[in-house]
């Protein structure tokens, strides 16, 4: 088997522990569950190193962005400080950037890039439309990390039609991307929109998603 299917079993372990810890408010849970979570999910792409195959710029460059997603996920924690949350934000920010980057650099660009583009932009306009009235301050902040990361679902979906990124690699990215953006919706909704009493359970889109994209490190074969 692939590294990766051995990881799938403590990760599923500990975003569970985390997705209770989060829903029943247990701070101290929430710290021993989260970055164990996010580095698991790190040491995956890293494992791929261990296949010949791989493409290894391709492979450090997704570990880039993990990590500063790492940083994310601490900031977030504490994230009913704004500064921490705002950190947290840049810090998502900067990850996203780095994915965008990556799959356009192997993807290319192309006219079924500008149409994928078209497709999430719209969308992220009307969700910054549905949160705009509660973003006071954040206004500026939030708009950019739509921008950001809209430009990286939009970039992913469009290896889809590349022929230099292997399809099952595609695939992967493209949902990854996507269950990620998901996961970033529901927390602006229930950030500065409406309180859901569930939101913590995004947490399974999130982690599915980083998972998924730090698994297409193995199918990115050259």
């Amino acid at each position: 088997m692939l590294p990766y299917m051995y990881i799938i079993p403590f990760l599923a372990i500990f975003v569970a522990l985390l997705v209770v810890s989060e829903l029943k408010k247990a701070k101290k849970g929430t710290y021993a569950t989260k970055p164990v979570a996010t580095l698991l999910v790190i040491l995956t792409a890293i494992l791929s190193l261990t296949v010949p195959e791989s493409t290894r710029q391709y492979t450090l460059l997704i570990v880039v962005g993990l990590i500063f997603c790492f940083g994310g996920d601490v900031a977030l924690m504490f994230q009913e400080s704004k500064k921490a949350f705002l950190i947290g934000l840049v810090l998502f920010l900067l990850g996203h950037v780095v994915y965008a980057v990556t799959f356009l650099i192997y993807g290319g660009f192309s006219s079924q890039l500008l149409l994928t583009t078209l497709v999430v932009f719209v969308i992220g306009v009307f969700i910054y439309i549905f949160l705009y009235p509660g973003l006071d301050k954040m206004k500026v902040p939030v708009a950019l990390y739509i921008l950001i990361i809209s430009a990286m679902v939009a970039a992913a979906a469009a290896t889809l039609f590349s022929a230099s990124v292997p399809k099952t690699a595609a695939w992967l990215i493209t949902i990854g991307s996507i269950l990620f953006w998901v996961s970033d919706v529901v927390l602006g909704t229930n950030r500065f929109r409406i309180q859901l009493k569930y939101d913590r359970l995004s947490l399974i889109a999130y982690y599915s998603g980083q998972f998924l994209i730090a698994v297409s490190t193995y199918y990115f074969v050259s």
